[in-house]
């Protein structure tokens, strides 16, 4: 019995080690992206524009005009946190209170104080205490309409303004949540355009307007009234990791987060445009993320980033099969096939919900650096992997329970 299971191992070894198992799993792997565009991205798709925003809003399509307060906080900021607020200045918006707590230097002091002169802003120094402290020192003076919080590096301008209150004034919705976008002097940067494609959030799932339980914290509206009945929404201690993880406590209390779907509901936000910007940012979210003490289903979450870290691992090792076994760095060069396909089909899912007047095209150059951007990634997945092994003693709310 034993002679026979070391000799169906060792057949199953050899077969592994063969060409024809490398020309199956080549087929295998073309054959699921191509089934996974033609069944789920047709399908996204599909759905996305089933519910499409409307083409254009006015102001004067509003059935009200209600108070909104822009609150913003701000720490440690420079010149797009300027700009920021020059450009809520430029709105037509006739019934607008700006609600400012700036702190961390006295340049951010000094940008925001230098807009006292506009009536309807307020400013407030922040304390150290963290972004949820400095929102809530905002919701203090505020006692009526729509609250707007964005965060201090966006630009906004009138479209975005009226596409996200529009869902409250006139279809009596509670929150509304818009997506981001990069400011226009960097939609011509690879890695910004990598970015877009990459953290599309309806590729990966199906599009629901109201489905979701996360919320943006860069661009993210909702009335009074959801203040006033969840009470503690910004407490610092209900939410360490992020601002999306606000959504849940929103979405328990019984409200629904409407999300829009076009492109110009997107709010213009600094987009990481150096390479060491990027992988500082991913690397923190990624974090923030598998740290998260109120996050769901946490084993799943583990297990599938320990297959993740283990996959990256072998990938990143794959050229180095080449000088003992070629095969095994065959194995490796079709896994980043089927990493650059799924790439491919994130950029035709990212064209065909997205209006070409709003983007810069993909040139040749940007198709040959996707193979560079999809070996950061991989490095970073491994790199976070061990981070967590090293600090998990040190961070007990990781652990899986």
């Amino acid at each position: 019995m034993s002679d026979n299971l070391i000799i169906i191992i060792a057949s199953i070894l050899n077969f592994l080690n063969s060409t024809l198992f490398i020309h199956i799993l080549l087929v295998l792997i073309i054959t699921h992206q191509v089934l996974l565009f033609f069944t789920k991205d047709i399908s996204h798709i599909k759905v996305l524009k089933d519910f499409a925003d409307p083409k254009e809003i006015k102001l004067s399509d509003l059935n009200h005009i209600p108070l909104i307060n822009v609150i913003i906080p701000a720490w440690k900021e420079g010149k797009l946190f300027e700009d920021c607020l020059l450009s809520i200045t430029k709105l037509d918006y006739p019934n607008l209170k700006v609600i400012i707590s700036a702190g961390g230097n006295e340049e951010t002091i000094q940008i925001a104080n230098s807009f006292k002169k506009f009536k309807n802003f307020i400013i407030l120094k922040q304390k150290p205490g963290g972004k949820m402290k400095a929102l809530n020192d905002c919701l203090n003076h505020i006692s009526e309409g729509i609250i707007y919080s964005i965060d201090a590096d966006v630009i906004l301008n009138n479209e975005i303004l009226l596409r996200m209150i529009y869902p409250l004034v006139n279809e009596n919705q509670y929150v509304t949540a818009g997506s981001v976008r990069p400011l226009k002097i960097q939609e011509n940067i690879d890695i910004v355009k990598y970015i877009l494609i990459n953290r599309n959030t309806y590729f990966r799932i199906k599009f629901s307007r109201i489905g979701r339980v996360e919320i943006s914290g860069p661009n993210s509206c909702f009335k009074y009234e959801v203040i006033e009945k969840i009470g503690n929404f910004f407490d610092d201690k209900l939410f360490l990791a992020s601002d999306r993880f606000r959504g849940p406590l929103i979405y328990s209390k019984g409200f629904k987060i409407y999300w829009l779907t076009d492109y110009r509901g997107k709010i213009f936000t600094f987009f990481p445009d150096t390479l060491k910007i990027y992988f500082l940012q991913e690397f923190r979210w990624r974090m923030n993320s598998l740290t998260n003490p109120y996050m769901k289903k946490k084993v799943r979450v583990y297990i599938k980033f320990l297959i993740s870290f283990l996959l990256s691992i072998y990938l990143l090792s794959s050229p180095f099969f080449t000088f003992f076994n070629i095969n095994l760095a065959l194995i490796g060069l079709i896994m980043l096939l089927s990493k650059y396909l799924k790439k491919l089909r994130k950029i035709v899912f990212f064209k065909r919900t997205t209006n070409k007047e709003f983007y810069e095209k993909f040139g040749l150059l940007f198709f040959l650096k996707l193979v560079f951007f999809i070996f950061i990634d991989e490095i970073l997945t491994v790199y976070l992997g061990f981070k967590l092994l090293i600090s998990r003693k040190k961070q007990p709310k990781i652990t899986i329970k």
